[in-house]
């Protein structure tokens, strides 16, 4: 089942800041002179727990060298995929990321007396599908590909609920908390994210902008607008919509052969809006009946504000993603909407560039906001997996811990000395980008109206009125299917 693959490091350099408050020390000061004139025996120990890391909290067990099966999805199927790497490696190699998950994994063993074991396949729903339904117990955990199937595989009843794993605490720095208080439904949580998941890092949404375009054209430095929380719909459009020119001057707009103010992949890049302006506000009542919380005013503004933007000169929103990396690196798009995976083909490029959130709708938004696309993984634990929940619970905490204590800080150090990051306000901002990532449930169950509206601003439309007036019974309904069958789940 294990092959032995190169991992390709990624964009994980966004977690400088996070790194540094964690594993550095998040404002500690010096001693002064009296403090260091005497320690004393209590000093000692509560400096030493202070200094504590995660993986020592872990409790030792010996659970007799048991193969703690993690389902993942093959490399060769997704260009893209790092999942199974980030799940086993097979010896050392010398390479830093390589020797640190080789490290979580010996770390594990020691401590716990299990071995991390990746079983890769071409069709990681179907597998897990499979083996739930048949009852079979095949696998520990699975790397969920894509987020869309996990919902139905959840809705199926073919996964456990993580705030039912005895003891297990997702309080910690190790779990994400956004996706537990997002995809929660009535304090039923069928899919968890962690330290464990690097590759999610590599499918978030943000923006990257020319420096060199900014200067040479006098333009606020967008980094300054970010820090600042002016960068809003309004602050984009101003921006996006000052640099153009038609260089080869035959009166048509080709990237090519011409410099643009803003492009972007039609795809989820357009979805991006939705999170980014805050326009997904359903709610799920205590009573599990969905409240869709349509601030139509707001929709129908972000409508109108980013279709005068598309519509301008210097402006595309359906070019490839890959090919317009390469016009960015040549200096003619001072605007573009990646995902941070991307950052690692910017290496080369001659002019500074810097790494941005999405804008918020505007300066009254508290927060920037931006998705995590469906291609990456999200975690579930199959229904079949109940035969020690003590082990099941040491095991996950075992893994979250020891990849935020030593997987995580291999990446921080390589993307220092691949130099991905280029300054410290760069470091800063993707810090920001970080933080902001969200989840939403019916985005991933497919049952949102995220693609729709998409297509609206794709399309230059906005009478959202009308679209909604159209939709809104029939889009209530399939989102309260989802939400009904997963409060039916009997635990």
């Amino acid at each position: 089942m294990q092959r032995k693959t190169t991992i390709r490091v990624t964009a994980i350099f966004i977690l400088f800041i996070m790194l540094l408050s964690s594993f550095l020390g998040c404002g500690k000061e010096d001693a002064t002179p009296e403090s260091k004139e005497i320690m004393t025996e209590a000093d000692e120990t509560t400096t030493a727990e202070v200094t504590k890391e995660p993986f020592d909290e872990i409790q030792e067990a010996d659970f007799g060298s048991y193969n703690f099966r993690v389902l993942t999805l093959s490399a060769g199927i997704n260009a893209t995929n790092r999942f199974t790497q980030e799940i086993w490696v097979e010896a050392e190699t010398g390479d830093v990321i390589n020797d640190a998950i080789f490290r979580r994994n010996s770390m594990i063993a020691d401590r716990l007396g299990v071995n991390i074991i990746a079983c890769p396949v071409d069709d990681v729903f179907s597998a897990a599908t499979k083996s739930a339904m048949s009852g079979s117990d095949d696998y520990d955990l699975h790397g969920m590909y894509t987020k869309f199937a996990a919902i139905t595989i959840a809705s199926e009843g073919l996964v456990r609920d993580w705030n039912k794993i005895p003891g297990l605490n997702l309080d910690t720095v190790y779990w994400n908390s956004n996706c537990r208080d997002n995809l929660s439904v009535c304090g039923k949580l069928y899919l968890m994210s962690g330290a464990i998941l690097i590759s999610e890092i590599d499918d978030t949404l943000a923006m990257i902008y020319n420096k060199k375009l900014a200067e040479d054209n006098g333009l606020e430095s967008i980094y300054t607008l970010v820090f600042d929380g002016k960068w809003t719909l309004d602050t984009f459009a101003e921006q996006a919509t000052a640099i153009y020119t038609d260089i080869d001057g035959d009166g048509v707009m080709k990237p090519k052969n011409d410099l643009f103010g803003y492009i972007q992949d039609p795809a989820s890049m357009t979805n991006n809006w939705l999170f980014s302006c805050d326009l997904l506000g359903e709610k799920i009542l205590d009573d599990g009946v969905i409240d869709m919380n349509m601030d139509q005013n707001r929709i129908q503004t972000t409508l109108e504000k980013l279709a005068k933007v598309n519509s301008s000169d210097g402006i595309q929103i359906g070019l490839d993603l890959y090919e317009g990396l390469d016009y960015f690196k040549e200096d003619r798009i001072y605007i573009y909407a990646i995902i941070l995976r991307n950052i690692e083909l910017l290496r080369d490029m001659e002019s500074d560039f810097g790494i941005i959130p999405y804008p918020k709708f505007d300066e009254n938004q508290p927060d920037y906001l931006n998705h995590v696309g469906g291609s990456s993984p999200i975690l579930t634990v199959p229904i079949t997996n109940t035969s020690d929940d003590e082990r099941l619970r040491q095991v996950l905490e075992g893994m979250a811990a020891a990849s935020y204590q030593v997987v995580l800080p291999a990446y921080f150090d390589v993307a220092l000395k691949e130099k991905y990051s280029r300054d410290k306000e760069t470091q800063d901002m993707l810090d920001i980008i970080l933080k902001s990532r969200t989840y939403n449930l019916g985005y991933l169950g497919s049952i949102s109206f995220v693609w729709d509206v998409a297509a609206l601003i794709k399309g230059g439309k906005t009478d959202f009125s009308s679209y909604w007036a159209k939709s809104e019974s029939s889009m209530t309904k399939k989102y309260q299917k989802v939400i009904d069958k997963l409060l039916e789940i009997e635990d």
